[in-house]
């Protein structure tokens, strides 16, 4: 359901997180076994940083402490998180953060010479912004489980790309310090054309038909065009204390439609075929309970999923029984607990409207309890 955002000042980073979050953005909802294992990570990640990197303080690193501490205040946070210098032959960073918030950041060591102060500065808020929002946790890669983290990882660099440009002001910033780390090349021997990058990336002929289509970080011209819509909002504007701006809702929703279409729509497709298995199953269990299916319960079914689903799945359970369709419908419902809030919300909304519809409002309801052990509340 989309959230009302509040106008009010934030208070502190959590405030912050809390308000600029990308609405298909949802925090992780982690097992106690999957929060001990974070944990585990964290620490083993911070124990090899301080092995085998270099710790920025004002005396070992100032330029990068001075940036870590420039960053940490615009982003409202009490102190800036432990940040690491690695020497490592790629260009990146990442963030990492415990149960408890504590947090470190990682940056490759060749982001330090090639990255002007603002360009650092952004880098560094956007991963300051990973952790504040508790990203990482899921380690599951097979199946929905892939889909769904790719789209949740796509989902949370929308949101920390929200606070490098709080931090720094404006959208270029980062965006420039993402060319430089796409080709290695400083200001020295590079002129940062935004337009003409863009326009290489977004080349219709961009296109790998051997790759699956889903990845872990939007394409660089979705990424510039969301902070730069996200730049024009009242909320936006707000925070960077002016008046005015674009209605924040409204913006959200634009580029909500644009993220779904992001990997050719691909993870898009794959939660609509989940869901619609998992209504059709739940569907036949919900109205064939009583080892009958009447006409208006096969067309209420019908309207719902469509009539070819509507009658296989009610001649499945004429073949089988309601025993099997119960296994199918958990069954269909084992890849949705991978699924962000609005799809679970979606399938409670849609089983009791066939509730109403079929008049099952009571047997609905024990349908909506099978989903709820399966999938979890919201």
């Amino acid at each position: 359901m989309p959230r009302t955002r509040s106008r009010r000042p934030s208070r502190d980073h959590d405030d912050l997180c809390a308000l600029i979050r990308f609405s298909f953005d949802e925090p992780a909802r982690l097992s106690p076994d999957e929060v001990r294992a974070r944990d585990e990570n964290v620490a083993k990640l911070r124990t090899t940083c301080r092995k085998g990197g270099v710790r920025a303080s004002r005396a070992l690193l100032p330029r990068v402490h001075r940036l870590a501490d420039e960053a940490a205040r615009r982003l409202l946070l009490r102190e800036a998180p432990e940040v690491y210098v690695t020497a490592m032959p790629d260009l990146n960073a990442f963030a990492a953060t415990d149960s408890k918030g504590h947090a470190l950041c990682v940056v490759h060591h060749g982001l330090v010479p090639l990255l002007s102060d603002d360009e650092l500065l952004a880098v560094l808020a956007h991963e300051f912004g990973h952790a504040g929002l508790r990203h990482g946790g899921r380690g599951d890669d097979s199946g929905a489980a892939y889909v769904y983290g790719s789209q949740r990882s796509c989902a949370g660099e929308v949101s920390a790309d929200r606070l490098a440009v709080l931090a720094v002001g404006a959208p270029t910033v980062l965006t420039s310090a993402l060319v430089k780390m796409t080709c290695g090349l400083s200001a020295d021997e590079l002129s940062i054309d935004v337009d003409a990058v863009l326009a290489q990336f977004a080349h219709p002929d961009n296109v790998d038909e051997d790759f699956d289509g889903l990845d872990s970080h939007p394409e660089l011209p979705f990424r510039h065009w969301a902070m730069t819509r996200f730049a024009a909002t009242d909320v936006c504007v707000a925070l960077a204390g002016g008046n005015g701006g674009e209605p924040f809702d409204a913006v959200e929703r634009e580029i909500e439609d644009r993220f779904h279409a992001l990997d050719e729509g691909k993870a898009f497709v794959c939660t609509s075929e989940l869901v619609h298995q998992a209504l059709a199953w739940l569907g036949c269990l919900m109205i064939a309970q009583d080892d009958r299916v009447t006409p208006r319960e096969r067309q209420a079914l019908a309207s719902l999923v469509g009539q070819v689903w509507a009658e296989d799945v009610c001649d499945y359970a004429r073949r089988n029984g309601l025993r099997a369709v119960d296994r199918r419908a958990r069954e269909a419902l084992e890849p949705l607990r991978h699924a962000g809030l609005r799809t679970r919300h979606r399938i409670r909304e849609l089983l009791r409207e066939l509730g109403a519809r079929s008049r099952n409002v009571v047997r609905a309801r024990r349908i909506l309890g099978l989903v709820t052990r399966e999938l979890g509340r919201d």
